[in-house]
């Protein structure tokens, strides 16, 4: 159950950036650019975050769950 919960907020991650994607290609700033960039970098990691934990979950494998936990919310 878990693993699933995981996967739907992946999902969202995923759809937002895609979205951002989109915002940032209408955007003529290119501070404002590098910044929405930046953030979508960091969508894009927690996005990996979400995948390996519900991986991790589903294939029951907790060892390395806490580690991974800890650095993607570091």
């Amino acid at each position: 159950m878990s693993a699933l919960a995981i996967g739907a907020g992946g999902v969202v991650m995923a759809v937002a950036v895609v979205k951002t994607g989109r915002l940032i290609a209408q955007l003529t700033s290119e501070v404002e650019r590098k910044q929405w960039g930046l953030l979508q970098q960091l969508m894009r990691f927690f996005l990996l975050g979400y995948l390996a934990t519900a991986l991790l979950l589903l294939f029951d494998n907790s060892a390395p769950l806490t580690l991974l936990v800890g650095v993607v919310f570091l």
